[in-house]
């Protein structure tokens, strides 16, 4: 009683889309069977008459196709999931021997076909997402939306962290970006670039015409002034300073070993 009250409570415990698709299985498989039916009584019909009506041959092979290939359907749907009719036939229920392998195969299928680095930089490619949505960021609404949405999860995450979780989160931010970094070949590289390029040649012309200025207690007269220009007011200090004065002399020798634009 209780495995019939079991089976009675299942169908009640089917989603509606369920027990739709419960009743269009049954449907079909009574279809099916009618059709294998018919194609068993067209083929007795004909092996009943072959012998009077030659004819008849031909219906009785024609039920025969059809019962034949009926049952090959069967089997080989069936076989899929379970063994058919019970028995132990070799390569039947493959499904539920062999889903943990059918599923690993569909993810590698799955990653290597679809999920890969150049696929998904492919479709990425394609997509444009960065002017899709710098379009849509131009839109003055779009704009406000996100910034509004920003400043309140902005206002929420501080608002839930304590003044020390924020000190440790800046320490660890300026640690992770400012202090574990290399910084030292990456601008011995920037540097050495500069030097090729002979465009430091500029800022020492900068640097010696602020020293001139300074020297001479005239600071006002550099504000504004870079590459070639600080380089000519250093040239007036030296011409109105005199080639003896000993600023005018130390800068020279500056200028001697690193020559500058002129």
């Amino acid at each position: 009683m209780r495995a019939e009250s079991r089976l009675d409570a299942a169908p009640r415990l089917l989603s509606p889309a369920d027990a739709a698709r419960r009743r269009q299985l049954r449907r079909m498989k009574g279809v099916a069977l009618a059709a294998l039916l018919v194609m068993a009584v067209v083929f007795a019909t004909g092996f009943a008459l072959q012998e009077r009506i030659p004819a008849m041959a031909y219906v009785r092979a024609f039920g025969e196709g059809g019962m034949v290939g009926a049952l090959a359907d069967w089997f080989a749907v069936t076989a899929l999931f379970r063994r058919p009719m019970g028995l132990p036939i070799p390569h039947t229920a493959i499904i539920p021997r062999r889903k943990d392998e059918i599923g690993r195969t569909l993810g590698e299928f799955v990653e290597t076909n679809f999920l890969s680095a150049e696929v998904v930089r492919g479709k990425l490619e394609t997509v444009e997402i960065a002017r899709r949505i710098g379009e849509w960021m131009r839109q003055p609404e779009h704009a406000a939306r996100v910034t509004d949405e920003a400043s309140r999860a902005a206002t929420g995450v501080l608002r839930a962290l304590g003044d020390d979780d924020v000190r440790e989160l800046i320490e660890d931010l300026a640690r992770r970006h400012l202090l574990d970094p290399e910084w030292g070949p990456p601008l011995g590289e920037w540097v050495q670039r500069i030097i090729e390029a002979q465009a430091h040649h500029g800022a020492v012309g900068v640097e010696l015409g602020h020293q001139l200025v300074v020297a001479h207690g005239h600071p006002a007269a550099v504000v504004g002034t870079e590459g070639r220009d600080a380089s000519r007011v250093g040239q007036w200090f030296v011409n109105a300073a005199g080639a003896e004065d000993p600023t005018v002399k130390q800068i020279g020798d500056m200028r001697r070993r690193a020559p500058l634009d002129r």
